[in-house]
């Protein structure tokens, strides 16, 4: 069990079985103090406690002291991630998960000591413990917890919107919060009363808030939330006149529109291909899902039916074309590739001839990526991608060649010198939670990092997490957030690329479909 967000760059506890070992875990900005038992898989109930007094650790098994240690950390647990049993880590998909059987969990707000964990461990090994019906939290008097969820980023002509999620130790019906918006002073520049009511009592309320901000300087500004005159929660935040960068961006795809057909509006959707049952790509069923998705480009990947995949490259990219479709190749790096990655393995100057003798038979296969990029620079080195992109040209000059870099890596990408073998420049945006809190609800920061890609003289891919990523928090992202963030990189980038190919029926395809019935996606001439 656990309150951790799955990396261990922020405030995180977790206490469980892990490397054959009972173990304890407390995290930091920076690192990590662990303690550890004896392995305990035998079969028998055991009694684990965790305890953290003031910057020590200590590990109890069956009553008993096992372990100690020193954490630097100030304080343990502070951070988004949900409380986890059985597992931890703050994405919708386990995480570790416990095999085995949990009961008599409890969790105080104070530290235990040894002679309280000894009395309670023979209390149940005894029989002499009552069961628990009800949550020891009933005992407890009324208090209130407060966390929120604000953007990286906000214009100074728009309203500043964050989440919050106040909890409390008893099920209430009303909430009231004050909440204050601070300059770097800590002058008050905003206030507003926000009553909660529930019709039901609830230990939960998660409302979205909203201000005023047409009167904001650009700087650092800091919310504030008091509950019962007690300040519970505070977030900085960032105003910035994005009216300019926004400008920006419009006006360089506009003039490189007028000679370069990637900056003309292109939606184009990636993977989810459908396959047949002997493994296969379904071109016909996957063209007809694209056509009524209404993109005018399509992604397609080449990774764990490789062989398959690549073999029917041609087939789909003769079929797409009679239907208006540009076609881009996606190929995986090492890091993600498949055992054996057939044919041609982790050869990618045999990967770089094979795509660029496709496309001289099928000009609206304009360009070819591979993911990750950025994080296997030791794999790719600056000769390495150089011999990769020379073969690719040295066959097609017009086939263009791209690579995946993530935000936080483009400057020293830029710096190492990839940037003069590179055509195209895709990143996920906002693809870690723990980099990103605000990611699949507040796109605000789209403008600035695809203006920091169209500074490279690279054409700019943004990705949009259509299927959330594997680390984002359950219920994001959320249909406004896709619809904002469509809307930012087609307008800005001239692309949006949609991550992954949505199913019909889904709020994520009615977004899309929405989007291309609305505009009229310019087609291409090859």
């Amino acid at each position: 069990m656990g309150k951790w967000t799955g990396a261990g760059s922020s405030s995180a506890w977790w206490l469980g079985y892990y490397g054959k070992k009972v173990q304890f875990g407390d995290y930091y900005k920076g690192g990590q103090a662990r303690v550890s038992g004896s392995d305990i898989a035998d079969g028998r109930w055991h009694y684990v406690v965790g305890v953290r007094k003031g910057q020590k650790i200590y590990l109890y098994v069956d009553g008993e002291k096992v372990a100690e240690g020193k954490t630097p950390g100030k304080v343990a647990g502070d951070n988004l991630a949900p409380l986890r049993i059985g597992g931890f880590g703050v994405s919708r998909y386990k995480s570790w998960a416990f095999e085995g059987e949990i009961d008599e969990v409890r969790i105080y707000n104070r530290a235990l000591s040894d002679d309280e964990i000894r009395e309670r461990y023979y209390s149940i090994k005894n029989g002499n413990k009552s069961p628990t019906l009800s949550p020891i939290s009933s005992g407890f008097p009324l208090a209130y917890y407060v966390s929120g969820i604000t953007a990286s980023v906000y214009n100074a002509s728009e309203p500043i919107d964050f989440l919050l999620t106040v909890v409390s130790t008893k099920p209430v019906t009303k909430c009231i919060l004050d909440i204050y918006l601070r300059d770097k002073k800590g002058k008050e520049v905003n206030y507003l009363r926000k009553t909660l009511t529930s019709d039901k009592p609830t230990r939960v309320f998660r409302p979205e808030i909203s201000f005023s901000s047409s009167l904001l300087e650009e700087g650092i500004y800091t919310l504030e939330v008091s509950v019962e005159g007690k300040t519970l929660w505070r977030g900085n935040i960032s105003v910035k006149d994005l009216g300019r960068i926004i400008d920006e961006n419009k006006e360089i795809v506009r003039e490189r529109a007028k000679t370069n057909p990637f900056y003309r509006g292109i939606v184009s959707a990636y993977a989810g291909m459908v396959y047949r049952s002997d493994g296969s790509p379904d071109i016909d069923a996957m063209l007809s899902l694209i056509k009524e998705l209404g993109v005018n480009c399509y992604t397609y990947l080449i990774a764990y039916r490789s062989d398959k995949e690549l073999s029917a490259l041609s087939d789909f990219c003769s079929k797409a074309e009679k239907e208006g479709i540009e076609v881009w190749a996606y190929l995986v790096p090492p890091s993600e590739a498949p055992k054996d990655y057939p044919p041609y393995g982790l050869d990618y100057l045999k990967w770089a001839e094979a795509i660029a003798n496709i496309s001289l038979q099928h000009p609206n296969l304009t360009l070819w990526m591979i993911d990750d990029f950025d994080h296997n620079l030791s794999f790719f080195t600056i000769d390495y991608t150089r011999q990769i992109y020379e073969k690719s040209k040295g066959i097609n000059p017009n086939l263009l060649f791209g690579v995946c870099v993530y935000h936080e890596n483009l400057k020293k990408f830029a710096d190492l010198g990839y940037l003069q073998y590179t055509d195209a420049l895709l990143w996920g945006y906002q693809h870690n939670s723990s980099l990103y809190p605000d990611c699949g609800v507040y796109p605000n920061s789209l403008p600035l990092e695809i203006n920091d890609y169209l500074k490279t003289g690279k054409i700019a891919i943004p990705c949009i997490y259509f299927t959330a990523h594997s680390s984002w928090p359950e219920g994001r992202p959320t249909k406004e957030y896709l619809q904002g963030a469509m809307k930012i990189a087609f307008e800005q980038a001239g692309i949006c690329w949609i991550f992954t190919t949505p199913k019909p029926g889904t709020f994520q395809y009615d977004v899309v479909k929405d989007f291309t019935s609305s505009h009229q996606l310019p087609s291409r001439k090859w």
